[in-house]
């Protein structure tokens, strides 16, 4: 076989091989003094590996880098710096090429060409889902804001979580979770107290009560009802699609 990328390099990471890059790792002399770059599937270098941080963002064809001060930058595939490195943190976890970022212990939401989208004026910006939703804290409870920084569910809950599968949300509220659609109308609080939960459909809720063994139970939303154990077998061997 044919080598494409000589083995040099201290370690490679493989984000998405639709992206067509590869973050690659330098290790310096001292602890905890590595060095990141990005390849492109080639073996050509795209990104030297001066970077304390390297991530893809996926399908744009450019990457989040930090640099040796501390501050988060993006450059693109050609080597062009598109946000300049001003920022504390920048996330690259969102869709359509926005990025959530931090400046003077704020956050918000970039895209890529630096344009602020929602205003750098949050303590957090959590996720966010396909239909442009950010989940955002301020002053120690969480909302929900679109793109247009219009709030869509009030600042009033100590957790939210999206959907899995979308179209509806997770909020908890001292000790009680509840199920809201995406304009914040009430669809069922659930009867029981948890620790946690996950919102794996817009009618399935995945519970969790603290106890010697953990236990994972799911609730049904739409027949406010929780389900037996058969249903936990389905769903850990991935049916539960079929049972919504």
């Amino acid at each position: 076989f044919n080598e494409i990328i000589p083995c040099i390099y201290d370690e490679l990471s493989v984000v998405d091989y639709d992206d067509n890059f590869i973050v690659f790792t330098k290790y310096g002399r001292e602890e905890n003094d590595e060095k990141y770059g990005i390849l492109n599937f080639t073996g050509k270098v795209v990104i030297p590996p001066i970077y304390k941080t390297a991530f893809v963002i996926e399908g744009q064809n450019a990457f989040v880098l930090q640099n040796s001060s501390g501050y988060y930058g993006v450059i693109n595939a050609h080597g062009k710096v598109i946000i300049p490195f001003e920022w504390e943190w920048i996330s690259s976890n969102y869709k359509n090429g926005l990025l959530g970022v931090r400046k003077g212990h704020k956050e918000g939401v970039v895209d890529l060409s630096g344009r602020i989208v929602i205003p750098i004026t949050y303590d957090k910006i959590g996720v966010s889902c396909e239909s442009g939703l950010f989940s955002a804290k301020m002053n120690d409870y969480w909302g929900i804001v679109d793109l247009s920084n219009n709030v869509i569910i009030p600042f009033e809950y100590d957790c939210i979580k999206f959907s899995w599968y979308g179209q509806a949300i997770l909020v908890k509220y001292e000790s009680v979770w509840s199920v809201l659609d995406y304009e914040g109308n009430l669809l069922s609080d659930l009867p029981e107290e948890h620790e946690d939960a996950d919102l794996i459909s817009p009618s399935i809720v995945h519970v969790c009560d603290i106890s010697e063994d953990e236990e994972w139970r799911f609730y049904r939303v739409d027949l406010n009802e929780y389900l037996s154990t058969t249903y936990l077998r389905h769903c850990i061997a991935g049916h539960y699609q079929d049972n919504i």
